[in-house]
């Protein structure tokens, strides 16, 4: 045989022939995988070697998985390779793999690697600017001390990569409760050779953050763990309140002039440091909190004045919040209640005391005895007269006591004591008796009386003519009045006006009651002279005092005027004014000193002047605060005389930190932030001065306010809070200046806010009103005036509905008032409608009105009772709030009754109505009760309800009808029923007849009767009497037989 055999090398190999790992952190595994590849079509195995391998692995560094085994034909095994560096080094293998162990058939992989670790270090930074290295192997304790509640303290941690490759960081906190400790950011990347900052914050927020301590850990991602221990201490400012809770109890509802109940808050400063206090409460009508936000330095102490003004009779709460530095809040709670002021005369019969008509010289006096029925006190009042009407008799008409009374609540009472003693002649008089409590005036009752006698008067007790220029006279007006029931002659006395520049006219005559004379007084005078008087012009009265009156007036002559020197610069700006030119016209050396008045002006102290010639004076102004400055300069001469110039100085501002223009709604509070900015490297305090520049109109119907006094740190900003409130439409433009008082030195904004109404919200409340038609329900709207000055309120409304008073609502200067309406509403439903109230000062209310008309109640019953046969007629009365003539509908729905279709009703003028009367006759058909409803409408409003109760009794016995013999009479009945009846008529007398016996009448028909007499058989002449019964048999709801009985009464001839 021949044998011939091939050999070749098995077609076995590896997909990579080279692996490179990346830069790998020392302890921490990276893998790749490449494949084993099996061409043939057998199997093979095969097995990785190295001559450093040991079981597998190299030195730990390299891991092969499987390092040997099986591979299938034409299959692909894959091969796990993993790279664990333990140095800080690079790597390099050639690893071989045998196939079928044979040496000649090895696989070469070529493996490179490289190991390295993180370096990295963290620093904190101290409250002195320095840094601290934390170290990764100990505890590292940081403290935060001396943080208030609410402040937050914050330390800053750098974190700093010394390797050559980037790392991630991660925070941890443990046991942070309540998030009293903040970490910013909490994870992150450092770049090699780079460093990276996190800022760590202590917020305590309550009382339980008093001591904190907390762990963090920031673990180095295959990197070192730093453990820091954190602990925080914080305190509460030691601000001490007098109290935190304060009941006014009960207090009378207030008004204008009343007294007050205040209290006044104490709040001390106990801390060794500086705070700031400042009021977030918003006062309100019932509680006016009086304090400003200021500095409180240590172991001082502040008062707030709090004061209860309560407007309705219920109890109060309100929780006023003071903050401290900005952080830490207290809470004081106010509670208080509001009753009336009740006082009245116990026995009511003396609410108008009559003192009567008295002689002068007489004396009466009365006693009243006054009760307190309020629940507060009334202390330190006084009982006054008014004296409306006895101003000129102060004496004649005195009330005791006159020291001040006090009355307990709930039934305290006082005796009140009137003497009358007039000395002169008073008209008839009607005085309030009123209790003063504070400026408040209670009336109690009213005293009236009166007193004759003369009474002739002059308007005045002296005539000043003031300065008359020589040869020139003035003309003066003197009125005598007679208001006595008496005449009187009068006579001048002329004789003291000799030698004087008076004369008068007329100079005599007579007046008579009721009558004023006027004279003419006139002041000629002819020379120079200071005082020109007449002490005591006396006018002669018959039967009377006389009367005296008093002339004096001076005479003067005109005098020179010098043009004033003005000069106008910045503020701090230096300025001279226009040359002053001094003459020396004699022949000496004159060497002045003048004398400037004014803070602001200045010049050299002296100015020498040669003999015969001239010298200019200059006068320097350095203003240090805007406006204008006034002053003189005054250059005693040698000769005795001297020069005197005004001088006047315009002192500019400076230019303006911002303009700012802002439209805002009105009656909304608005809050504009002003940027203050501290240019210098210490703490700077700025007086803030609020100044209006410009507005459309003068009045006080915007209300500007802030901080009086703002603090700013050295070289920072901040924020001031501008508050603006406008009532009404406007354009108001204002300064703010911020200025330091010690250096002056000052910056200031210029504002102008446009206030408009904003038309989609512009109602400031809803009211909802129900009632029933045409039944008033009044709405009393409560409108303050916050003004310094008396307004007027005007409303309008397009609901007719809705009515208004004619007349305007006037409130008192910083008063409230009440703005009352009508709702009378004619038909039912639910209307939604605006009443715009306007005030020239305050601008526009606009209510939004909720109407809601209920369906009116049934008018008054009428009550109807009469027999069948028989009607009987009621009145029904109704007012109609139709304002326009109307036509209203009557329906009643029973046959029984019978009303007019259609009435008239004449229009009405708004709030007034007219009353409109309908006549109803109830003509029962039936029996018993029944019940039915009259009602009456029309297109105006809802309807009239009117139940009708009426009752049908028995028909009632008729007559006697009288008949004499042979005659006959005619008896009208009616079928009452609503259907065609057979009714019989029968008499038990044979001597009477009827003609018919039985006859159909027509349903509410009337029929007549006819009955005769046929006169009596027997000899007596005696009246025969008899009884004609109608009935008809049972139907039409009638159950029994009803019958009508008429009496018969024949009469012999």
């Amino acid at each position: 045989f021949l044998l011939v055999g091939t050999v070749s090398e098995p077609n076995v190999l590896l997909d990579h022939s080279h692996v490179s790992f990346l830069p790998q952190i020392i302890g921490h595994d990276s893998e790749q995988t490449i494949y084993l590849i099996n061409k043939e079509d057998r199997s093979f195995s095969y097995d990785f070697i190295y001559p450093s391998m040991n079981e597998g692995k190299m030195d730990d560094d390299l891991i092969v998985e499987p390092k040997f085994g099986q591979i299938q034909a034409n299959s692909r095994q894959p091969i796990r390779l993993i790279f664990r560096p333990k140095q800080n080094r690079s790597y390099l293998y050639n690893l071989q793999c045998r196939i079928d162990n044979s040496i000649e058939q090895a696989l070469i992989l070529n493996i490179k690697g490289e190991g390295f670790s993180s370096l990295c270090s963290l620093q904190c930074e101290r409250s002195n600017g320095s840094k601290m290295e934390l170290s990764p192997n100990d505890m590292n304790e940081l403290r935060f001390d001396s943080i208030f509640l609410n402040e937050i303290s914050s330390k800053t941690f750098e974190i700093v990569n010394q390797g050559k490759y980037s790392f991630d960081y991660e925070w941890i906190f443990k046991e942070n409760d309540d998030n009293v400790f903040v970490l910013t950011p909490m994870t992150g990347s450092v770049e090699c050779s780079q460093k990276t900052s996190c800022v760590l914050e202590f917020r305590p927020k309550n009382k339980n953050h008093h001591f904190v301590q907390c762990q963090l850990q920031m673990k180095v991602m295959n990197g070192p763990k730093y453990q820091i221990c954190l602990i925080g201490n914080s305190s509460i400012p030691n601000i001490q309140f007098s109290f935190l809770h304060y009941d006014f109890g009960p207090c009378f509802l207030y008004k204008a002039g009343m007294l007050e109940y205040s209290i006044e808050l104490e709040i001390s400063n106990h801390d060794m440091k500086e705070h700031t206090i400042e009021c977030l409460y918003q006062n309100t009508p019932h509680l006016v909190c009086d304090y400003k936000t200021n500095s409180l330095h240590s172991k001082q102490a502040n008062k707030c004045l709090l004061t209860f003004y309560p407007r309705e009779c219920k109890q109060y709460h309100e929780q006023i919040k003071f903050e401290i530095d900005g952080l830490t809040l207290v809470n004081i709670n106010i509670d208080g209640e509001g009753v009336e002021f009740k006082l009245e005369v116990v026995d009511q019969n003396q609410k108008v005391i009559n003192l009567g008509a008295l002689q002068s010289g007489k004396t009466v006096t009365k006693e009243i005895n006054i009760v307190n029925r309020s629940r507060a006190p009334i202390n330190n009042c006084l009982v006054l007269i008014s004296n409306q009407y006895l101003q000129s008799h102060p004496n004649a008409l005195y009330v005791l006591p006159t020291t001040p009374l006090s009355l307990r609540a709930k039934g305290g009472t006082a005796t009140v004591q009137l003497k009358f003693s007039p000395k002169s002649r008073i008209l008839s008089f009607n005085e309030q008796v009123y209790l003063k409590y504070g400026d408040f005036d209670v009336p109690i009752f009213a005293v009236k009386g009166s007193c004759q006698d003369y009474d002739i008067q002059l308007d005045t007790e002296s005539v000043p003519f003031g300065a008359v220029v020589k040869e020139c006279s003035i003309t003066r007006k003197l009125v005598m009045s007679n208001r006595g029931d008496i005449g009187s002659r009068y006579q001048w006395n002329m004789s003291q006006l000799k030698d004087k520049p008076f004369s008068i006219s007329p100079t005599n005559g007579y007046i008579s009651p009721g009558m004023e004379i006027t004279f003419d007084l006139i002041f000629h005078p002819k020379e120079i002279k200071q005082d020109f008087r007449c002490e005591k012009f006396e006018c002669i009265l018959e039967n009377c005092k006389p009367l005296h009156v008093i002339l004096c007036g001076s005479c003067v002559e005109v005098q020179p005027v010098r043009d004033p020197i003005v000069i106008s610069t910045a503020v701090r700006s230096k300025e001279i004014g226009k040359p002053v030119t001094i003459k020396n016209t004699s022949n000496t050396l004159w060497t002045l000193t003048p004398i400037i008045s004014g803070e602001y002006f200045s010049g050299p102290e002296t100015v020498i002047i040669e003999p015969q010639s001239t010298r200019n004076y200059e006068v320097t102004y350095l203003p240090l605060s805007e406006g204008k400055h006034t002053g003189t300069m005054f250059f005693p001469l040698p000769d005795g005389s001297g020069l005197l110039y005004n001088l006047m100085g315009n002192a500019e501002a400076p230019k303006q930190s911002g303009k700012i223009l802002r439209e805002i709604p009105c009656k909304i509070q608005y809050v504009e932030l002003l940027t203050v900015e501290n240019w210098l490297k210490k703490s700077q305090r700025f007086h803030c001065i609020i100044e209006t520049i410009k507005q459309d109109r003068q009045d006080a119907s915007t209300v500007i306010k802030g901080l009086e006094y703002i603090d700013v740190p050295p070289k920072s900003k901040r924020d001031y809070k501008l508050n603006f409130y406008a009532y009404k439409e406007c354009i108001q433009q204002i300064k703010v200046t911020f200025k330091n008082e010690q250096t002056q030195e000052y910056l200031w904004y210029e504002l102008t806010f446009k206030c408009t109404i904003d038309k989609k919200n512009s109602a400031v409340g809803s009211i909802d009103i129900t009632t029933i038609v045409r039944q008033q329900a009044t709405y009393n709207i409560q409108l303050d005036n916050p003004l310094q000055q008396k307004v007027t309120f005007q409303g309008a409304c397009n609901n007719q509905d809705i009515l208004i008073p004619p007349d305007v609502v006037s409130i008192p200067a910083n008063s409230q008032g009440i703005f009352n309406f009508t709702y009378l509403p004619l038909k039912s439903g639910k209307y939604d409608t605006r009443l715009e109230i306007t005030c020239a000062e305050l601008g526009l209310y606009t209510y939004i009105l909720n109407l809601t008309a209920l369906p009116p109640k049934p008018e008054h019953p009428l009550y109807f009772k009469t027999y069948l046969g028989t009607s009987q007629t009621l009145v029904a009365k109704f007012m109609s709030y139709a304002r326009s003539k109307t036509d209203y509908n009557c329906e009643i729905d029973h046959p029984d009754f019978i009303v007019d279709r259609t009435v008239t009703a004449a229009p009405g003028s708004s709030p007034s109505n007219t009353e409109v009367t309908v006549d109803i006759t109830y003509e029962p058909s039936q029996l018993g009760e029944i019940r039915t409803n009259l009602t009456i409408s029309s297109t105006a409003g809802n309807d009239y309800v009117f139940p009708l109760y009426a009752t049908g009794e028995t028909p009632k016995p008729q007559g006697p009808i009288i008949l004499r013999t042979g005659s006959n009479v005619a008896i009208t009945f009616k079928n009452v029923f609503a259907q065609t009846l057979t009714y019989s008529f029968n008499v038990d007398n044979p001597l009477f007849h009827v003609h018919k016996t039985t006859e159909i009448i027509q349903a509410r028909k009337s029929c007549r009767i006819i009955v005769g007499f046929d006169g009596s058989n027997t000899p007596q002449k005696a009246d025969v009497m008899a009884k004609l019964v109608v009935s008809c048999p049972k139907s039409a709801g009638i159950k029994r037989n009803v019958q009508w009985i008429y009496y018969l009464k024949g009469v012999p001839s």
